[in-house]
């Protein structure tokens, strides 16, 4: 891969980034019990995706008569917090009691039928509906100091997936042999793929993707430039140093306005 430092005039020109479609994939829409409040703390629901690689977001339904509205944040995590899970993503929005409340993120590469969980927070003032009739089979609830755990019970929630956009992923150990691999994207186009120190937001100033914004931040560098592919799918491999492990990869296709993006994904 070709390392270069990206100047705010290359990023500008040649990077940008555009949220695929996100549609609903996983959905248990019970509501019929209060299952817990947000003051009860270390609140998450596990699933799991059967066929989409990717997640853009979630959302949950808030306890009619249970607070007002509020800051909710849901975070996307490998494990359990408290089990040295990794944070992959995370969204907040503004929640009134008796709706749903939806978040956002940069679209998310995740492995099919492999547990994820839901990490609920950010007020102590709402709660959360569910189910204690175990109607989603592919997880449940977590609540209470220490994530206790409840087999049974789901939270009334859903998932979001945009696994019909382009879709980047990474597979090998760093340091050591990296293979970077893509598909979905729109054929024979221009791209680049970015390296960042972190997930986060990064506006781009001008160029054709101006207005648009990264799902990476910090340190951004530009590692390969190139094309899409007659199939708008292939890959490219490199010996990846101690400095880029555990940080992270996104590609963007400069193609319509805004430009297209992938989901972000970390260096192993």
């Amino acid at each position: 891969m070709r390392i270069a430092i990206l100047s705010a005039a290359i990023v500008a020109a040649s990077t940008g980034a555009a949220f695929a479609q996100c549609n609903i994939d996983q959905n248990q829409p019970n509501a019929f019990v209060y299952m817990a409040a947000f003051s009860q703390t270390d609140l998450a629901q596990s699933f799991q995706h059967q066929v989409a690689n990717s997640i853009c977001g979630a959302g949950i339904f808030l306890q009619p008569g249970i607070g007002g509205t509020d800051n909710v944040t849901i975070d996307l995590w490998t494990t359990l917090p408290n089990g040295g899970g990794q944070m992959l993503a995370s969204g907040s929005a503004q929640g009134t009691q008796g709706q749903w409340v939806d978040v956002t993120w940069t679209p998310v590469a995740i492995q099919a039928n492999t547990t994820y969980y839901l990490h609920f927070h950010g007020n102590s003032t709402l709660g959360i509906s569910g189910d204690v009739n175990n109607p989603y089979p592919f997880g449940q609830v977590y609540a209470n100091p220490g994530f206790g755990s409840f087999p049974s019970f789901d939270y009334t929630f859903r998932t979001t997936s945009g696994a019909a956009g382009s879709t980047l992923r990474i597979s090998g150990q760093c340091p050591g042999q990296v293979t970077v691999s893509w598909s979905n994207a729109t054929p024979s186009r221009p791209m680049g793929i970015v390296l960042g120190n972190g997930t986060g937001s990064f506006n781009i100033p001008g160029g054709p993707c101006a207005g648009t914004q990264l799902g990476i931040a910090g340190g951004l560098q530009l590692v390969y430039t190139g094309n899409t592919g007659a199939s708008g799918s292939g890959q490219v491999s490199s010996n990846a140093g101690t400095a880029a492990c555990r940080k992270y990869l996104q590609m963007v296709i400069v193609d319509g306005s805004p430009c297209d993006t992938t989901n972000v994904v970390q260096i192993p």
